[in-house]
């Protein structure tokens, strides 16, 4: 009786996914581990964590989006084969960087790197790292977002990168659900945003995506915009599928 209470104490302690609560005490990342089925893309299944990227200088509007990360996982978890963890707010100086695959960067003003900042993300994004860096004001023109992000691709990972914009057929829009149009369009109050996503491509792959449109503020809602939340899983799970060491093809 007494191994049997001990079995399931056990199971209890290690054996079920941590809560919201206990990921937002202290850090629980999973290695980031997927098996995908070249015969049907719909079953892919593996484990891994997503977080905000957090900067010493960064200005800190991802306290607006509490909800968006548990939304986008909630929809993998139960859409998808895969079982996605978060973490809040990241350092990009951590070394825990390197253990997730896919990092958030919500803005909407300037922000710049610390050197340790730098040197971290260069290691991340030269060894599989994915960044999704998003405006979240939705300015378009002259977007102090989007000049710091090129300043950091550039202190980063220097003249081998280079931005694109990602075409309708792009495996991005079609790595689990499929958006033949490409990125939705958004509308809201009467304002439609559709500027086209921009890619960054080193050593012939796409290592991060930069967006003018608001997609983090419609992941926070209640209500879960259902087809930016599919997009989120589209960029998530192409960013775990892409050739790595950590992907396995039946």
């Amino acid at each position: 009786m007494k191994l049997i209470l001990i079995y399931v104490l056990i199971f209890l302690c290690i054996g079920l996914p941590p809560s919201h609560s206990q990921r937002a005490s202290k850090p629980n990342i999973l290695k980031a581990t997927v098996i995908i089925d070249p015969a049907n893309k719909m079953k892919v299944r593996g484990q891994a964590t997503i977080a905000f990227g957090r900067g010493r200088n960064f200005p800190r509007p991802e306290n607006q989006f509490q909800k968006a990360l548990i939304n986008i996982s909630e929809q993998i978890n139960n859409e998808t084969g895969v079982f996605i963890n978060e973490y809040t707010k990241l350092p990009l100086s951590s070394g825990y960087l390197h253990d997730i695959p896919f990092v958030i960067l919500a803005l909407e003003d300037s922000f710049n790197l610390t050197l340790d900042e730098t040197d971290n993300l260069r290691r991340y994004l030269k060894n599989g790292g994915f960044i999704y860096c998003e405006n979240t004001l939705a300015t378009v023109r002259n977007s102090p977002v989007e000049q710091s992000f090129k300043k950091m691709i550039a202190e980063t990972l220097g003249n081998n990168a280079s931005f694109e914009s990602i075409e309708k057929a792009h495996p991005v829009f079609h790595s689990f659900y499929d958006f033949p149009e490409g990125a939705p369009i958004i509308r809201e109050n009467s304002v439609i945003n559709s500027s086209q996503l921009k890619s960054v491509v080193y050593d012939g792959r796409i290592v991060a995506i930069y967006s003018n449109r608001p997609y983090t503020s419609l992941w926070n809602k209640p209500e879960k915009n259902t087809l930016s939340l599919k997009l989120a899983v589209n960029m998530i799970i192409f960013a775990l599928t892409r050739a790595s060491a950590n992907t396995i093809r039946k």
